[in-house]
């Protein structure tokens, strides 16, 4: 299991913490994306975005992670700082991220 996968079963006690998952998954998932990028910073994460799910994950060391856990082929990742759709960033920024 590597460090995220660890950090991530911290986190939701390996699963078994419904609550954690529900809190940090679709609508809120940007806050758990950010937990983990700020968490694994020096090992270039970054903040990916799939806008057809509007859902956030974190890559790192090649995979992207959201809180539960690797979901690098469930999704169409786009880094969010490179996406480049105004009125939807916008949006989404207001609704789900500073809402």
């Amino acid at each position: 299991m590597n460090d995220a996968m660890k950090f991530i079963y911290r986190i939701t006690s390996g699963g078994a913490n419904h609550g954690v998952i529900e809190s940090f998954s679709g609508r809120n998932s940007y806050w758990f994306a950010s937990i983990l990028f700020r968490r694994f910073i020096r090992n270039n994460a970054t903040i990916m975005y799939d806008p057809k799910n509007n859902c956030f994950g974190t890559r790192i060391g090649g995979k992207v992670y959201d809180v539960t856990g690797d979901v690098t082929e469930n999704h169409k990742w786009i880094s969010w700082v490179e996406y480049s759709n105004k009125k939807s960033k916008d949006q989404v920024t207001k609704e789900d991220i500073m809402f």
